[in-house]
């Protein structure tokens, strides 16, 4: 059950862990907003990206950076109801999602799922195996989603190699396509966002990895 002075409040912008495969431990990070916490259920916004209703049933977990010891906090539930008219207002109603088995708050561990939006000229740098520099959207420690103008056509379950800069480092990396989302509006066939899985990481890869999104967090 949720403790009653629970850290995690209405009104917060949270990250939403979700498992997109179970086989191939395949994790996303998704934003949202709390609109409704008590000791039963949890109403969260429609995540962005959008979780779809398949996904009921499943549980995700819910974190909160808390800034003053600079941790990670979360708690996960079930996803029982997912609705597109929650009355946010009298006049204004959107998605939503509704969670019960609420856990225990609690530290948490998944530090390098979670994913952030680099600033504009903060130094980062993604290039395929052409050179070909790409967009990034977001990256974690466990992967990286980008955009490109579909010069190049990418699959799922493709294998690539990326070349990533930061602050004067370069990694090669091997990856694999997880997803493809096609630009919306305006931009429908004109570009597609990608999200790849960093594939083999050492050790030292990995710990490079997460000092490269705990520096492109604290910037923000």
């Amino acid at each position: 059950m949720v403790k009653k002075e629970s850290f995690i409040k209405p009104g917060m912008n949270v990250d939403c862990v979700v498992k997109l495969n179970e086989d191939k431990k395949v994790i996303d990070v998704r934003k949202a907003n709390v609109f409704v916490l008590d000791n039963k259920i949890m109403i969260i916004s429609q995540a962005t990206p959008a979780i779809p209703p398949s996904f009921k049933g499943h549980r995700i977990t819910i974190t909160h950076v808390n800034k003053e010891d600079n941790i990670r906090i979360g708690l996960s539930g079930k996803i029982f109801r997912i609705v597109d008219d929650y009355m946010l207002s009298s006049s204004e109603r959107v998605g939503a999602i509704y969670l019960s088995d609420l856990s225990e708050e609690k530290k948490d561990n998944m530090r390098f799922a979670y994913r952030v939006r680099p600033l504009e000229n903060c130094g980062l740098t993604l290039y395929n195996s052409q050179q070909e520099p790409l967009e990034v959207i977001d990256i974690s420690g466990l992967g990286v989603r980008f955009s490109h103008n579909l010069t190049r056509e990418y699959k799922v379950d493709q294998e690539l190699k990326l070349y990533l800069g930061f602050d004067q480092a370069f990694y090669e990396l091997k990856a694999r396509v997880v997803r493809k989302d096609a630009g919306a509006g305006a931009q429908l066939n004109k570009f597609e966002y990608v999200a790849v899985q960093f594939l083999d990481l050492d050790y030292r890869t990995t710990e490079e990895l997460y000092r490269i999104v705990r520096k492109i967090e604290v910037k923000k």
